[in-house]
Order: C-alpha cells, then structure tokens, then sequence
C-alpha cells in the first residue's frame, strides 16, 4: 500500500514537472503578441521621398557672353580704342593745363582732344555760338578713331534742334538731320551700343526717302574722316563691333519684347 502511494506520488511530480516545463518554454498570449508588434516595428518603414524639383537654368549665346570675364576685358579694351574714357583717366586729362593737352593733341591722342573739346564746349554753350570750334575738335577726334565722338556731335545737333525749334523750324530740322547722321557714322564705326541708344534719344522721325540720304551723307562723313586719318599716317579704321555690346543689345531688345 505505502509503495503504491509512493508511486502515485512519484508519478504526480513527474506530471507537474512536465507540465511547468512545457509552461516555461511556450510564450504566453501576452508575449506573443508583444513580439508580433516587436517584429512589425523592427522592420523599416517604406520612406517618401519627396525629392524637389532641380531648376536648372538655361543660357543664352548673349548670357554666356556677358558672363565671361574675358569678354568684359576685351569689350574695355575696345571702349579704349574708341575714345570712352575711363573715371581715372579723366581725371588725369582733367588736370592738364591746356599746352600740354594741345601738345599731346599733336600726337594724335584721343582723350587730349576730346578734353579740349569738353572745355571749349563749357566756352560755347552759354553763348549759343552753335559750338563750331567744339566740333571742330570732336571731329578730329573723330579722325583719330573716337565714336564717342560722334556721339558728342550728335548730341550737340539735337541741342540745337531744340534750340531753334521755335525760332527756326527750317533750321532746327537741319540740325536734327545732321545729327542723325552722326549716328549713322557711328554705325558705321560699328559702334551698335551707342549709336542704337541715340537713335532711341531723337524725338524726329525720317521717312524712307529721308533715311537714304542720310546714310548717304554718313558715308560722305565716314570717307572724309578716312582720307584725314590717312593723311595723318594713321592706320585704317577697325570697325569690328564689340561682341559684348552685341549681347548686351540682344538681352534688351529680347526684354523690351517680352514686357509688350
């Protein structure tokens, strides 16, 4: 009897121990479904990506040209030549008594001329002599290559205009005229920037007929300054435009036409 008890005993541990070891290694309801939302949040989220719209911008010939440093170099060379001083070169030709300038004027140097032309304008104007010695030095200087010259001409004629729009019509139809002439030589020059600007200044309109017989008196100009420039052993005229006035005239002409 007693050893039955003990074998009922013996077999009734056995049944707990196996039934807490089964326990022990199964996960509970709980953990399981911890581990679940433990392996749901392990693995990584899909990412949006939202990537933004990369502007890349585009240029013109006319951009590239006016963004390149050696263009700019080249186009104030060019300025140079062509008789458009720069602030501290005026100032130097500023500071010159007048005997040095003629003396350099005799060199044939253009900024020594087109400073005794601004001296002899501040002379003139207030008289209203219609700067007949003024021009006479602006010419010359145009013989030595300047356009700037021939803008300074243009510009006096449509002083004049305005001068003797009321006194004379007849007269003041003339000087603007010859003004435009000027601005036809300067083309000519191939100074585009400058000559395009003073048009856009004349407040005269020319017809066909009258625009023929301007670049026709333009080129009697431009033969004139030739043939003195000649005589003075100087050598021909360089009437290549300046690329960096070009663009500058195609980035305007091409805005003007947007804003229309």
């Amino acid at each position: 009897m007693r050893k039955k008890i003990i074998l009922v005993a013996a077999a009734l541990v056995a049944g707990l121990l196996l039934y807490f070891a089964t326990q022990e290694g199964a996960p509970s309801s709980a953990n399981t479904s911890d581990s679940k939302k433990l392996a749901i949040k392990a693995q990584p989220e899909p990412q949006q990506t939202n990537q933004a719209t990369i502007y890349t911008p585009t240029f013109s010939s006319a951009d590239k040209v006016l963004m390149d440093k050696k263009k700019l170099s080249e186009y104030q060379a060019w300025r140079r030549t062509r008789g458009y001083a720069e602030d501290n070169n005026k100032s130097n030709y500023d500071s010159y008594n007048g005997d040095t300038l003629n003396t350099l004027m005799e060199q044939n140097d253009i900024f020594a001329t087109q400073t005794l032309a601004k001296r002899q304008y501040e002379k003139e104007r207030e008289g209203k002599l219609d700067f007949i010695k003024t021009k006479a030095l602006y010419y010359r200087s145009a013989v030595l290559g300047s356009t700037f010259a021939l803008s300074e001409l243009a510009s006096m004629d449509k002083q004049l205009a305005h001068i003797y729009r009321d006194i004379s019509p007849a007269l003041a139809y003339k000087y603007s005229f010859d003004a435009q002439i000027w601005v036809e030589a300067q083309k000519m020059r191939g100074d585009t920037f400058s000559s395009t600007m003073g048009e856009k200044a004349f407040s005269v309109e020319f017809g066909k007929i009258e625009m023929d017989e301007i670049r026709e008196e333009a080129k009697t100009v431009y033969e004139d300054l030739a043939n003195q420039r000649q005589k003075r052993n100087l050598d021909n005229f360089d009437n290549s435009p300046s690329e960096w006035e070009a663009a500058t005239l195609e980035k305007i002409n091409s805005n003007t036409s947007q804003t229309q």
